[in-house]
């Protein structure tokens, strides 16, 4: 007879689950609003068409003085494309946005659905493909339990503009909401001042968000588990050297809420144990247990360059110092048959939020298969 599972440590009843949590983990993390398998490669085309049109951060400014939006594209799979939009009104209200946009090869048709947030309850709009200088999405906002017929109307302005109008219909004829002019972001995001974290680890087996590959678990150097509480990490501060205050790795330093395309919620807490060292222990919520996966993040001051490793090894992958908006790593994930080549990047989208992304390789395309965006806590 097993006793209890030990504190921290997932336990797993035979090789059967052990494969079934391993397919869910990968499945849950990557597949998002995807579609149906085999419709990825009929929707490919149009997709890749509408996120070379937006794929990227927008400024915006609303009908009003004082309101605006920043709008942060990413193709989000093979039919799938995820909005980050940061709305400031007038009024002085704050929220985001997460905006989906799908498209159904099938139908040939666009599904724009967005859950709740702090402007309405939910957002459900369909449309054609983006083809002409106008891309329409008509349906229904939902406002205190209250369905009223919605419309979103792009209107490209070239390469490096659009307009976003929304409207409602009263009475039978469609009323202006409001419009954001929107100019594509190509300045260099502002500095940060780096401070150093203090944080206990957990120890747990390891599920890569990726791969859902299950390694070892980590090594000797054991230390509680950190409580609950422990929402905000401990900052004290340290000295700066000239490399330090230009990387923008050291901003992530603290916790921060994540959500995955596919739904799921994490916490990601990033510690600093020594000089050159970042800890990122990500718990991933499936359901309802907890799955920690660490990984490290060691800066090479010879050769310039940031390594990041799951322990275990189910991804390894190599970046330059972190001084523009996004800090891409070339690396790779173990699979069954082998390492197969990974991208994994992390793109600012204001100074409290960033978006995380896998790609892989598709028919010699890089895309998307795993993501998530995170909110500072």
């Amino acid at each position: 007879m097993r006793g209890p599972p030990k504190a921290g440590v997932t336990f797993v009843e035979d090789s059967r689950m052990r494969f079934a949590l391993t397919f869910a983990l990968a499945l849950a993390a990557a597949v998002a609003s995807s579609g149906p398998a085999g419709a990825a490669s009929d929707a490919e085309a149009p997709v890749t068409r509408v996120a070379q049109r937006l794929e990227g951060t927008w400024e915006c400014r609303g009908p009003v003085a004082g309101s605006t939006s920043r709008e942060v594209y990413a193709r989000g799979g093979p039919s799938t494309i995820v909005l980050h939009n940061a709305v400031h009104t007038a009024r002085g209200r704050e929220g985001v946005v997460h905006e989906t946009f799908g498209y159904d090869a099938a139908r040939a048709r666009w599904n724009l659905s967005a859950p709740m947030n702090p402007f309405f309850d939910v957002l459900q709009l369909d449309a054609r493909d983006w083809r002409a200088q106008q891309w329409v999405f008509t349906g229904t906002q939902t406002v205190q339990n209250v369905a009223r017929p919605t419309r979103i109307i792009y209107t490209s302005r070239g390469s490096d503009a659009y307009r976003r109008e929304h409207q409602s219909r009263s009475g039978g004829v469609w009323q202006a909401d409001g419009a954001f002019e929107c100019r594509r972001e190509r300045s260099a995001a502002a500095q940060f001042v780096p401070a150093i974290a203090v944080l206990r680890r957990t120890a747990a087996p390891l599920h890569h968000p990726a791969t859902g590959v299950r390694t070892a678990v980590p090594a000797p150097h054991r230390l509680p588990t950190p409580r609950a509480s422990h929402h905000v990490a401990l900052r004290i501060p340290v000295p700066q050297t000239a490399a330090m205050s230009s990387d923008r790795v050291y901003s992530l330093i603290g916790a921060w809420s994540c959500r995955t395309f596919g739904g799921l919620s994490a916490t990601h807490t990033f510690t600093r144990p020594s000089t050159d060292t970042l800890l990122l222990l990500n718990v991933l919520r499936i359901g309802d247990r907890d799955y920690h996966i660490h990984e490290t993040f060691r800066f090479d001051p010879a050769r310039q360059i940031w390594s990041n490793v799951t322990e275990g090894g189910a991804y390894v992958g190599t970046a330059p110092r972190w001084l523009g908006r996004i800090w891409v790593f070339d690396g790779s994930i173990a699979e069954r048959s082998g390492r197969v080549p990974v991208k994994m990047s992390y793109a600012e989208l204001d100074n409290r939020a960033f978006l995380r992304r896998f790609e892989r390789r598709q028919n010699g395309v890089w895309t998307t298969y795993a993501a998530e965006t995170c909110e500072r806590r």
